[in-house]
């Protein structure tokens, strides 16, 4: 029974060394990216709770560390009148839409869509402004917004692409942000970011 003990452990102490180096790597990661202390210490402590198999594919892509979902979609007017008057009254509205970028679920920054456009009670008339940023942990990068009315519909649109540098090797991902109103009424809105 002592041989069997001793030839497991130096495989024991090699799993161990091995995540010990894998906590080490991932600490390396996040440090570059200049989060706060805090936010630091509670990613590490979720990372060194995964098993190796599962730290060592998150190194090996990056990447699928990051999760994406909503914060909070916000419909606003600026008019002191809560609903339109007439349908062919015409009021400017922003629509506010936040999409939060995780890793482990907790939350490390934000891309934000603002888009302001005038519509009647039935359908957007002309867009007015889109602006797409990002803000948070430190990915470099850059952002082009593009909208468009159809159908009465209005439509605002951000492509984010980022990147960022691990164990000296590029990476990036382009994540495309849109906001829309539903069809028949502008007060309403879907938000939405995915992988282009």
């Amino acid at each position: 029974m002592a041989s069997l003990f001793a030839v497991g452990l130096p495989e024991q102490a090699q799993a161990a060394a091995s995540a010990s180096d894998n906590v080490v790597t991932f600490s390396e990661f996040i440090s570059d990216f200049g989060v706060s202390p805090e936010t630091a210490s509670a990613l590490e402590a979720k990372f060194a709770e995964l098993p190796n198999d599962v730290q060592d594919a998150y190194l090996a892509d990056p990447n699928s560390l990051f999760t994406f979902g909503p914060v909070v979609v916000a419909t606003s007017t600026p008019s002191p009148t809560p609903h339109f008057s007439t349908m062919a009254a015409v009021r400017t509205r922003q629509v506010v839409d936040k999409q939060a970028v995780r890793v482990f679920g907790v939350e490390v920054g934000n891309f934000t869509l603002s888009y302001t456009f005038e519509a009647t009670a039935g359908a957007v008339k002309r867009n007015l402004e889109c602006v797409g940023s990002f803000s948070g942990f430190g990915l470099a990068g850059s952002t082009s917004s593009s909208d468009y009315v159809s159908n009465g519909r209005g439509t605002c649109s951000a492509r984010h692409t980022m990147s960022y540098a691990f164990k000296g090797a590029p990476f990036s991902f382009t994540k495309l942000h849109t906001v829309s109103t539903v069809a028949g009424d502008p007060t309403r809105v879907t938000g939405s970011i995915r992988n282009v």
